[in-house]
């Protein structure tokens, strides 16, 4: 198996920030990156065109059939209540869906239908958009809209959001969203549709945490008011190193969709020279970064990916602030 090559920093005690070089994970390691289909989840990444939904009214029109032809608004059940055929389900369908049932339906009473079906207006459906965007509340939906249309009514992400792990809540189940990938790196595949009642949480950079795992006395999330915070910061906050790590410290960011692996190599690392331990000032972590001490001098790929999984899994899979947040805006929205 082959193990990371060490990249030796030169490095004074100044306070200095660095960022040692990045290494790149070999084609045969297993993935770390989450898949698309885990990401994005039972949410909707093509159009299927605007299906009505309850408040809509529809304007339906019968050449030649004047006592035919009304206004009809669709019920909470997704129904509309029409002369002749009394009450027709449209659920999920568009309005040239609705045209080709009509023709059918009333096929059985005239002569060839010519009929035409329109949206006169637009029901009161809403979307969500809470954290850090620049006009958060409820921002409404009159046709088929995408999550990246819906960011740009509510004034796009602000300058301290977190794009890492953003989250589209939808029926109480909470989807994570790589909004760095699609904004950022143009993976537009990413960009899904939303729907009536969903809720788009983007977190603030400082509520995210810089996790620690592997050989420290108190692995675990490091919470900061600081938009960095130095490594040697974090470690003493993690009740140090123990004397079975090794001599690397791996640095990982851009969990959990766009990760990115650096290395420092401190000789004999905290169990050695103060200069040595002292590198560790001079390199900083963000919100959302992982930090690994792993056991062996200089850790492999497959050992790296084993201690990081589980805080993947905490970004991705328990949302818990976000989840409550869900939970009592429906409670809010029942009772209105």
């Amino acid at each position: 198996m082959k193990k990371l090559i060490p990249i030796i920093l030169l490095l004074s005690c100044a306070q200095k920030e660095i960022l040692p070089s990045i290494v790149k994970i070999p084609k045969e390691s297993i993935s770390v990156q989450p898949s698309l289909e885990l990401e994005i989840g039972e949410l909707r990444p093509v159009s299927k065109g605007y299906a009505v939904g309850p408040g809509d009214v529809l304007k339906i029109s019968i050449w030649n059939q004047p006592e035919l032809s009304v206004e009809v608004t669709v019920s909470r059940n997704n129904t509309i209540v029409l002369p002749i055929l009394g009450e027709v389900d449209v659920k999920g369908m568009g309005p040239e869906e609705i045209k080709a049932l009509l023709i059918k339906e009333y096929s059985k009473y005239l002569k060839k239908p010519s009929i035409d079906v329109t949206i006169k207006t637009y029901g009161s459906r809403f979307v969500y958009v809470l954290g850090e965007v620049k006009a958060p509340g409820a921002v409404p939906i009159t046709r088929e809209a995408t999550l990246l249309e819906v960011l740009a009514l509510a004034g796009g992400p602000t300058e301290s959001a977190y794009l890492g792990c953003a989250y589209l809540i939808r029926k109480g189940k909470a989807h994570p969203i790589n909004l760095y990938g699609i904004l950022k790196k143009g993976e537009i595949e990413r960009n899904v549709y939303v729907e009536d009642g969903d809720i788009i949480y983007i977190p603030h950079m400082k509520n995210q945490a810089v996790y620690v795992v592997g050989e420290v006395k108190n692995p675990g999330a490091i919470t900061s008011e600081e938009d960095k915070i130095s490594l040697l910061k974090v470690l003493t906050l993690a009740g140090g190193i123990k004397k079975t790590a090794g001599n690397s410290i791996i640095l990982v960011k851009g969990a959990p969709f766009n990760l990115e692996f650096y290395m420092i190599n401190l000789g004999e690392g905290m169990k050695g020279k103060k200069e040595d331990i002292l590198k560790l000032a001079g390199v900083y972590a963000e919100p959302g970064d992982i930090i690994v001490v792993s056991k062996s001098g200089i850790a492999d790929w497959n050992e790296t990916i084993e201690l990081i999984k589980p805080t993947l899994d905490l970004f991705i899979f328990t949302p818990l602030d976000i989840l409550w947040k869900t939970y009592m805006i429906r409670d809010i929205m029942r009772r209105e």
